[in-house]
């Protein structure tokens, strides 16, 4: 039995096979297995057929809408199994560019219940004012609390 050649020509049945398997959360870069080729031949297809470059753009949509529906799954049964959100934020991260604006809640939200102890002052350091000042902050906070 002769030896597979490992990076195939293009054929347009990959554009298919691609969507197909991206469709179901794949990466790209992983099509090179299905394929029997490596990454570095999957971008040269893109670049050189245009027919199998917007294959990918779909593909890549349908892929980007499969891990969304599973985060929208995993927001409705917080509580229940929500698994772990760290992963999934950094799966979408890497997978479609997410920032961390996008997943991180704003700095004003404390999602884990932390109370965070007050800054250090050292009163020694301040003028007259600022104490004053310093002391009736304290007091209003205690009379809120």
């Amino acid at each position: 039995m002769g030896r597979q050649k490992y990076a195939p020509e293009f054929h347009p049945k990959f554009c298919d096979m691609l969507i197909e398997h991206m469709r179901k959360g794949y990466s790209f870069e992983s099509f090179g297995a299905k394929a029997g080729c490596g990454t570095e031949r999957l971008y040269e297809w893109v670049k050189d057929n245009e027919i199998f470059a917007n294959a990918k753009l779909h593909a890549t949509a349908l892929c980007r809408e499969f891990w969304e529906e599973i985060g929208i799954m995993r927001s409705k049964t917080i509580g229940v199994n929500p698994g772990d959100s760290r992963t999934y934020a950094l799966n979408m991260r890497n997978r479609f560019g997410w920032t961390t604006s996008d997943t991180s809640p704003p700095p004003s939200m404390n999602v884990y219940n932390v109370v965070k102890p007050p800054p250090t002052i050292d009163l020694k350091k301040l003028t007259d004012e600022e104490l004053e000042a310093e002391i009736q902050s304290r007091n209003r906070a205690e009379s809120d609390a």
